[in-house]
């Protein structure tokens, strides 16, 4: 039984013993001795029970004392752990901070090294820019240059190919001349072989008639 059990025990004897007394029918000496040693039972009893009462309340104290003992040692073993975590918590934030500060100040490097490399590109963007109208200048200068003796080379084709023209047509004329005069020759020669022709034709002819006559 605990503690409180006990108690409730004991006080409900208490507080029911006179009226159990007075309930009970007594009418001879022998009952009031039988009583008598019925109110002695429970006093001792009621007395077993007070110090059983009291073990308990002493095993209680003792088990709260070796509780308590046991909360004061988990205390500080807690204590010292939290101790010991926080300990490990401010070197792990010590080591966070250093690493994060490494790690800012290298990327801050690389960003430094990105902006030289940006900074020397856009110098030789600029290089290749300047060259680049460098030359697309000498370039147009090139081209007109070419241009213009293109022009004159044609200019000059042109008038070449003008005066070979004129001069195919002179040729074309004293051709056509020539054929003039050649055909203007056969007409000649055919006048002529149409001339002898009759000729013979006449001479043919007197022949006939003489070779007839004689």
């Amino acid at each position: 039984m605990t503690t409180q059990e006990l108690e409730t025990v004991a006080s409900y004897v208490k507080d029911h013993l006179p009226d159990w007394l007075e309930r009970s029918p007594v009418t001879a000496p022998s009952d009031y001795l039988r009583l008598g040693e019925r109110i002695v039972r429970v006093e001792e009893g009621l007395l077993r029970v007070e110090e059983a009462i009291k073990n308990q309340n002493l095993l209680m104290e003792k088990r709260f004392e070796a509780v308590d003992k046991r909360f004061e040692a988990l205390d500080k073993h807690l204590e010292a752990l939290a101790h010991q975590m926080d300990q490990r918590f401010e070197a792990l934030t010590h080591q966070m901070d250093q690493r994060f500060e490494d790690l800012i100040h290298m990327m801050d490097k690389r960003f430094e090294d990105m902006d030289k490399r940006l900074e020397d590109m856009n110098k030789r963007f600029e290089d290749m820019n300047k060259r680049f109208d460098a030359l697309a200048h000498q370039m147009d200068k090139r081209f007109e240059a070419l241009t213009h003796q293109m022009d004159k080379r044609f200019e000059a084709l042109t008038h070449m190919m003008d005066k070979r023209f004129e001069d195919m047509n002179k040729r074309f004329e004293d051709v056509n001349k020539r054929f003039e005069d050649m055909n203007k020759r056969f007409e000649a020669i055919d006048k002529r072989f149409n001339r002898a022709i009759a000729v013979m034709g006449v001479l043919a002819t007197v022949l006939g008639v003489l070779v007839a006559v004689f």
